[in-house]
Formats: structure tokens, C-alpha cells, sequence
């Protein structure tokens, strides 16, 4: 409880430093701080297997951070009820982003990580397109794996550690 006391605590930070600034919730709302480090361990994969083209690199980080970003988004939508009552601080639920606003910016960091993925390495756009589906199997009715347990806390792991890092 102490580790999400902590996030909740960041992410109230960061909401109230936003204010009804529009952009800067449009930042607290895919939470980059996360996704950088999503992209941190996309190059230390990348780097672990012998990696070291500069070029390569600095793809999987946008590539991975724009997934997080597209995920995140996609969690908040789904979330929103529950949202509304544990985390009314959420741009979403301050109504300061709208849902329909919030799923434009979801697909425009899916399709933007897509094509650079793809105009970069076929293999990159697989990993992308994995990370795109565990996202949406954790999120996303019927299947939403967020409420269930140790296949939710998987999900989450493969997305954080394994796929980037592949």
C-alpha cells in the first residue's frame, strides 16, 4: 500500500501543478514519467542483445513511450467510473479532458508509434503491435485483465520488462 500511496501522491502533485492547463493534463494524463522509463528499458534490452545503433535506440524509446502513453489513456477511459470516486483528480474525471478527447489522443500516440515502428523495423512494429494487444486485453472489456489478480500483475509485467527489452 505504501508504493501506491506514493504514485497516488506523485500523480495528485502533478494534477494539481497542471491546474485547467489543457496541455500540461494532456502530460499528467499519459503520465510520461512512467513512459520514459518504458523506454529506458527498451534500449537496455536493446543494448543487453548487442545493440548500439544510436538511430535504433532512440526509435524503441519514442516507439515504447508512445504505447505507454496510448495505454495509459485507454486505462483512464476504462476507468473512468471507478476513477471518478478513487481518483477524481484525473484529468478525465475533472472533466478537463474529455473521453472523446481522451480517445483521439489514445489513437494518435497508437498510429504515431505504429508508423515509426514500422518505417524502422518490422520487428520493432511486431513488438509495438504486442505491447498495443496486452494493453488492450488489460484494459478493455470482455477480457479487461486490470481486476484479475495475478493475470492482471502479468499483463502489466509483460508490458513494462518484456516486450521493450525484446
Amino acid at each position: 500500500t505504501k508504493k501506491v500511496l506514493s504514485v497516488s501522491v506523485m500523480e495528485q502533485f502533478f494534477s494539481k501543478l497542471a491546474g485547467k492547463n489543457f496541455f500540461l493534463n494532456l502530460l499528467v494524463l499519459g503520465r510520461p514519467w512512467n513512459g520514459f522509463v518504458i523506454g529506458v528499458i527498451s534500449i537496455l534490452g536493446f543494448f543487453l542483445v548487442g545493440g548500439r545503433d544510436i538511430y535504433s535506440m532512440l526509435t524503441l524509446f519514442v516507439v515504447f513511450f508512445f504505447q505507454y502513453f496510448g495505454g495509459t489513456i485507454v486505462n483512464d477511459i476504462y476507468d473512468y467510473k471507478a476513477d471518478k470516486i478513487n481518483m477524481p483528480y484525473r484529468p478525465i474525471e475533472l472533466s478537463i479532458i474529455s473521453l472523446n478527447q481522451s480517445r483521439l489522443i489514445a489513437v494518435f500516440s497508437y498510429l504515431f508509434s505504429f508508423a515509426i515502428s514500422l518505417y524502422t523495423s518490422i520487428y520493432i512494429f511486431i513488438g509495438a503491435l504486442c505491447f498495443f494487444i496486452v494493453t488492450i486485453l488489460y484494459s478493455v472489456e470482455p477480457v479487461r485483465l486490470v481486476g484479475k489478480g495475478f493475470w492482471g500483475n502479468l499483463s502489466l509485467g509483460v508490458v513494462s520488462v518484456f516486450i521493450p527489452s525484446v
